[in-house]
């Protein structure tokens, strides 16, 4: 009598999965650092929102800092679960309130869920720096120990 199984060996199976690990071995160890970089682009993306919202919160009230120098704008995490926005001179706290009204993310309250990369979970604060000299806004993370993580700068804005 003539058995005709069809299908694949135990023996077949195990060296098909075999090959097949190696290959995800592979393939996943080039694949993570490319992962990471672009995690990093995103959240390099959201201090240059940072940007955005202090060049239109300084449009909207420009009135209010008429003679001023440069001055700074901290965004850090608050009691409430919301950022805080606080600002080196008392004269630029209404841009620093338009800015937290532009923001809908409260990132750095939030930093171990709104920040992908594994760097900018580490956000303590993050510096808005408004720089008349040379008309830039420079936006900073700083993580607890004042490390600086990452710095953006935003030309001819102001």
């Amino acid at each position: 009598m003539v058995r005709n199984e069809k299908g694949f060996s135990l023996v077949e199976l195990i060296i098909v999965i075999a090959i097949m690990a190696v290959l995800v071995g592979i393939v996943g160890t080039q694949v993570i650092p490319y992962l990471n970089r672009s995690r990093e682009a995103k959240d390099t993306q959201a201090l240059t929102a940072f940007a955005s919202a202090g060049i239109s919160a300084y449009g909207l009230n420009a009135d209010t800092t008429e003679g001023l120098a440069d001055f700074t704008i901290k965004v850090s995490a608050a009691g409430d679960g919301k950022d805080q926005y606080v600002a080196s001179n008392a004269k630029v706290q209404p841009i620093a309130n338009t800015m937290k009204e532009l923001m809908n993310t409260n990132y750095v309250t939030n930093a171990s869920t709104s920040f992908e990369s594994v760097s900018f979970r580490k956000t303590d604060h993050i510096d808005v720096i408004f720089d008349f000299t040379a008309k830039k806004i420079y936006v900073e993370a700083y993580d607890s120990s004042g490390n600086l993580l990452n710095s953006q700068n935003v030309m001819g804005v102001l």
